[in-house]
């Protein structure tokens, strides 16, 4: 059984709760700026700071805590992103310069751990099974859109009594779910390092990205396609006069996600990663194809349900695919690197669509991510070759793990 014990219950419910900076950072920022006084561009603006500084320290986190272990390296971001939050709310409420909020979405994404990428390399580390990893990893899958679909309304919630306090919804994921991480794991024994050679942490950097680039352009592809839905899914709702409707057409792709992840995981965690990349990669953007061909209300939830059940195994499976690759000592990191480049994705994917939405009818805008589609099918054609050797390293690699069976030590060298 996968949740055996209670050590996994806590990294899989604790990691929920952790997530909600995730889920909700981008909105509450934006949120607090125009609370402050500032137009929606500038809030776009503080937001995409948020979004940069997150994508560019979130790998070097990750570095850290293969390095270090996580516990430390937990604690010292929920301390330092709790109280940007919590500085947010306060610069809001005074009406503070634009500068001032700037500062503080910066401060937000500089302490921004990839909390997906630091619970799947647990997983990864305690699971010596290639099929349980992959079960674990979409079951993973399951609790992001289940974040996504629980954080909206308690921020709508929080914000109804005070848009400024908005950002105070989202502390009780560094306070509450980051810390209860970081308590789970043990405490970190020293790093001994062998003597290098000058040049040795260069090599070093690049052994963890260069077997890794061709599956991480497939999270750069899922990301821009991802984006691109969403904006085009508001756009089009709000052309037929129902902008609810976007909602609920993303809550049923997340429905749709969650469902296969927890009723065929097991199933499709037998099968290769990459046969389930390309099919589940097809499902989406062929389904996509058919959103413009109907203005009936139900339509768009309907096809989203259907994409949706695409999205888990994709996610869950191209994960799996950079555990293999990456190895035991630089699991987080890796997983940072394939989280960072699905946010870039997105927010390049999320730019082109509004862009686009701008210019021409919606129904002409879907054009884009159908092309989208179609890269993310090509690129996962491109990735599908596994070579025996990473089943075989998979099935003999040897248990990094401490005596205790904790997979947050790091090796000693």
């Amino acid at each position: 059984m996968l949740l055996r014990g209670r050590s996994r219950w806590i990294d899989l419910l604790a990691g929920g709760a952790a997530r909600m900076p995730l889920a909700g950072a981008g909105v509450v920022i934006v949120i607090a700026t125009s609370a402050a006084g500032h137009s929606y561009s500038a809030a776009g603006f503080c937001a995409a700071l948020y979004v940069l500084c997150a994508a560019v320290v979130s790998p070097q986190l990750g570095r850290a805590m293969d390095a270090f272990g996580q516990r430390v390296v937990l604690l010292i971001a929920a301390a330092g992103q709790a109280s940007a939050l919590l500085l947010l709310c306060l610069l809001a409420l005074r009406n503070a310069p634009l500068w001032a909020i700037a500062g503080a979405s910066m401060m937000i994404g500089l302490s921004s751990v990839d909390i997906g990428a630091t619970v799947r390399a647990r997983w990864a580390l305690r699971e010596r099974d290639p099929a349980q990893r992959r079960v674990a990893s979409m079951l993973e899958s399951v609790v992001d859109e289940a974040v996504f679909i629980v954080t909206a309304p308690i921020v709508t919630l929080v914000a109804a009594f005070g848009a400024a306090w908005a950002p105070a919804a989202i502390t009780m994921g560094p306070l509450f779910g980051s810390t209860t991480l970081a308590a789970s794991a043990p405490v970190s024994r020293p790093v001994r390092r062998r003597r290098h050679g000058p040049t040795q942490r260069r090599r070093r950097r690049a052994s963890v990205l260069k077997p890794l680039w061709r599956f991480l352009l497939w999270f750069i592809a899922a990301g821009m396609f991802l984006g691109s839905i969403e904006v085009l899914l508001v756009a089009l709702s709000v052309e037929h006069g129902h902008p609810t409707d976007a909602g609920l057409a993303l809550s049923a792709w997340a429905v749709g996600s969650a469902g296969v992840a927890l009723l065929a995981g097991a199933r499709l965690a037998a099968l290769r990663p990459a046969q389930v990349v390309i099919v589940s990669s097809i499902v989406m953007a062929a389904s996509v194809a058919f959103l413009p061909l109907s203005n009936e209300r139900w339509w768009p939830i309907a096809v989203c349900l259907v994409a949706g059940m695409g999205a888990s195994p994709a996610l869950g499976a191209g994960f799996a695919r950079i555990a293999y690759r990456a190895g035991d000592r630089s699991q987080t990191e890796a997983m940072a690197w394939a989280s960072a480049a699905m946010g870039l994705g997105t927010s390049v994917g999320a730019t082109a669509a509004g862009a686009v939405a701008d210019r021409v009818t919606t129904s002409d805008a879907y054009v884009l991510p159908a092309l989208l589609g179609i890269l993310l099918v090509a690129l996962a054609l491109v990735g599908r070759t596994e070579r025996g050797k990473d089943r075989t390293a998979e099935a003999r690699r040897p248990d990094r793990t401490d005596n205790e069976g904790h997979p947050d030590r790091p090796i000693v060298q």
